[in-house]
């Protein structure tokens, strides 16, 4: 029983307090996405074709199909860009300040400023 109840309470916790600064995707009437709160309020409106998760503060999206798939940008949680990878694609999230990027021919990771590490 014991075991049972640190088990709860440890699952609870983590989704009490884990998500607190967290952004949840959203699609809007036109079939776009934008992000919104714990609470339902829209942080950042529907205005992207494809988006990732929200981690350390950051986030890829796009809003432009081009001819290799999408144009990707990494905007902060107000919705302001904060750098463009190119042609390239984000094959991670950010994880400790670093996020992997992917061409057709080669990998490497990017701070949070969008420079090769």
């Amino acid at each position: 029983m014991r075991f049972k109840l640190t088990i709860i309470i440890l699952l609870f916790s983590t989704l009490a307090f884990g998500q607190a600064n967290q952004l949840y995707k959203f699609a809007g009437n036109d079939g776009k996405y934008g992000f919104i709160d714990k609470k339902g309020t829209v942080k950042v409106k529907p205005n992207y074709l494809i988006v990732k998760d929200f981690n350390d503060g950051l986030c890829f999206v796009s809003k432009e199909v081009i001819t290799k798939g999408y144009k990707w940008i990494c905007i902060d949680t107000l919705g302001n860009e904060v750098f463009d990878i190119q042609d390239n694609f984000p094959e991670t999230d950010f994880s400790e300040g670093f996020a992997r990027i992917k061409s057709f021919t080669a990998h490497w990771f990017i701070n949070k400023k969008g420079i090769n590490e």
